[in-house]
């Protein structure tokens, strides 16, 4: 085997093949972390009143025009039971809701400094579902991918 061909190898099999299982890891590593981020608010999350003190939107000017949601609010935070302030932004589609009501419920998850909003739960476990999802979806390619490999490059 000449040089080119360990080459050609490595660009076309290899190198492939450490990206899509690169791509698999990250994918099932981010859907396992989102499913016990949820798990571990059932277990041991608490949820708070909150007063909404101030709610901005604004307009995010990309390729897309992203609406994002800026809420400031106050609650008592269970982890030393002082009140705090919080500025929590997010790009729900349901947050809106929030410029008419003066008080919410807010979730705070352990390990977690900040509270997350109830829109922002249900976005958690939609996380942990697609990344499986991406995660099977990468390691079935990659397993084509390294099928492809052997057969072209040993079965000739």
């Amino acid at each position: 085997m000449n040089t080119h061909n360990i080459w050609k190898i490595i660009e076309e099999g290899i190198l492939p093949l450490l990206l899509y299982g690169a791509f698999t890891v990250i994918c099932f590593l981010g859907g396992i972390n989102a499913i016990r981020r949820k798990r571990s608010f059932r277990r041991d999350g608490r949820r708070v009143e909150a007063e909404i003190l101030h709610y901005n939107t604004e307009i995010k000017q990309s390729r897309f025009h992203e609406r994002i949601h800026i809420i400031t609010l106050q609650c008592v935070s269970p982890v030393d039971n002082n009140l705090h302030t919080y500025t929590l932004i997010t790009n729900a589609s349901k947050a809106h809701r929030y410029k008419d009501i003066a008080r919410a419920e807010v979730f705070f998850i352990p390990d977690e400094s900040l509270p997350v909003l109830k829109e922002d739960m249900i976005h958690i476990g939609i996380d942990g579902a697609l990344g499986i999802f991406g995660s099977v979806f990468c390691g079935l390619f990659t397993l084509l991918l390294l099928v492809a490999f052997i057969a072209y490059f040993f079965l000739k």
